[in-house]
């Protein structure tokens, strides 16, 4: 079996809740200048800010 073959996809959830740690997590990569990681939590932020309550 490749290991594409075993391959199990992943699912993340998050909710309001999580804000303020990935807010953190986001000003981390920026202070480190991880530009990508940096990227990646403002898309997380952006959807959790254009999320209806």
């Amino acid at each position: 079996m490749s290991v594409l073959g075993s391959f199990v996809p992943c699912l993340f959830f998050t909710t309001i809740e999580h804000r303020p740690t990935i807010q953190a997590q986001r000003d981390d990569a920026n202070t480190k200048g991880q530009t990508g990681r940096r990227d990646i939590y403002d898309a997380l932020l952006k959807r959790l800010d254009d999320t209806p309550t």
